[in-house]
């Protein structure tokens, strides 16, 4: 299951006793997140019914302990523990000692009331082990993994139209270019850029070449375009707003040189 078809059915109210989102796409597993607490607790009673535990630090018993007492003021309860790194083939020692079986054993017969979340920002699990097997069956396995190209067009077009506008292809294309396809970065310049063009429906290539700063590398490619095609002035310009950016001169160097590295195996 991918976090979109997830995004689909909390809005249509489907909401699953447990969960386990796992990846590496960081942005995608807070959004999951923050999507489930929006279906699952009120904002008035967040303070009673949301807990939050880092299994690094925290014994999983007290995740589990807390997810079968009952809500308080609401409906129902939601439990996140976060970093299991005993579901991984990792060997990490954490600060704490993990009962594995209480949590084998809440997943198995979960509370009908409460919504356990496993956060896993790990790139695989280990299928080997007894938890991930009964979490595969047992659980909704959620994984945030990184967009290809029309993922993340479809991504962008979905957060313009949560503001109420649309994007040109161009823009989103140039957008992700920008942003170099960070999806937290995205998300922010699409809520500025629908602020920015107020009561217009579309958000232009325009706009975005307007309003989204160039990152470092976009503008060291830049600069080398200049100075390949002799226009030095330009180039200079580039280099010195860099600097004016409190840019790392040693690290722009570097990236030039890699640039031009690049340059001569082609």
């Amino acid at each position: 299951m991918t976090v979109f078809d997830i995004w689909k059915s909390l809005k249509k109210g489907d909401i699953h006793p447990v969960y386990c989102l796992y990846g590496k796409e960081t942005y995608l597993l807070q959004e999951t997140v923050q999507r489930i607490r929006q279906a699952v607790v009120d904002e008035e009673t967040k303070d009673f019914n949301l807990s939050v535990f880092d299994l690094e630090e925290e014994a999983l018993d007290l995740a589990v302990e807390d997810a079968e007492t009952f809500p308080f003021m609401g409906d129902k309860r939601l439990v996140v523990a976060k970093n299991p790194s005993f579901l991984t083939a990792e060997k990490k020692k954490d600060k704490t000692e993990h009962n594995l079986g209480s949590l084998e054993d809440y997943i198995a017969q979960p509370a009908p009331y409460s919504v356990f979340v496993l956060l896993a920002p790990y790139e695989k699990l280990d299928e080997r082990k007894k938890l991930t097997k009964l979490l595969k069956k047992h659980a909704h396995m959620v994984e945030a993994k990184e967009l290809n190209g029309r993922e993340t067009a479809d991504f962008i077009t979905g957060l313009a139209k949560s503001e109420g506008k649309l994007i040109e292809r161009e823009a989103a294309e140039e957008l992700v270019i920008l942003c170099n396809a960070s999806l937290s970065a995205i998300a922010q310049e699409v809520k500025k850029l629908s602020t920015y063009i107020g009561d217009r429906d579309s958000i232009t290539l325009e706009d975005v070449k307007k309003l989204v700063a160039r990152g470092l590398e976009q503008n060291i490619f830049e600069l080398i375009n200049k100075v390949v095609n002799r226009k030095r002035t330009e180039a200079l310009q580039i280099f010195y707003d860099l600097l004016k950016q409190n840019e790392e001169p040693i690290k722009m160097m570097a990236l030039i040189a890699n640039q031009f590295r690049l340059l001569m195996q082609t």
